[in-house]
């Protein structure tokens, strides 16, 4: 848990809203990306698991003392 002094909860706060007009501000252009790369009728999100775990598995396996047996 992180506990903010309350002396700096204000500039603290000012980041987050600061953070939270720059997402409002690139609505535009995150709505635009998202309608680029959206698939056609039946395509749903890729999922990139198994490459993901695939490739932790590849680099655990080039760490000091691990390799392929």
């Amino acid at each position: 848990m992180n506990l903010t002094p309350i002396e700096a909860l204000p500039a603290v706060l000012d980041r987050w809203a600061a953070a939270a007009d720059a997402l409002h501000a690139a609505a535009p252009r995150i709505a635009a990306a998202r309608a680029q790369h959206a698939g056609g009728p039946g395509d749903g999100a890729v999922d990139h698991t198994g490459d993901v775990l695939r490739d932790a598995g590849h680099r655990a396996d080039r760490e000091s003392g691990r390799g392929a047996a």
